[in-house]
């Protein structure tokens, strides 16, 4: 059996699902935050990071990068 992934402790807050959608949709905002916005709500539906990786065609670094950025300092 897998081993649970230190990410699946993120569950967000209909505000902050919110937020982050508005994020996903906005033609505005910087492509790295629409992409940190994507891997954040991808992880909080329960999506590894290796799936969410070959989804946004990152690495599992950065996925994992900006996960860990999340949970130390929250949306910012």
């Amino acid at each position: 059996m897998a081993r649970p992934s230190k990410y699946s402790c993120i569950n967000l807050s209909a505000d902050e699902v919110s937020r982050l959608t508005d994020i996903t949709s906005s033609r505005t905002e910087m492509v790295r935050t629409v992409q940190r916005a994507k891997i954040i709500l991808l992880t909080a539906e329960g999506i590894s990071v290796t799936a969410i990786a070959d989804k946004l065609d990152l690495n599992r670094k950065s996925v994992e990068l900006c996960l860990d950025k999340y949970l130390e300092s929250g949306l910012e």
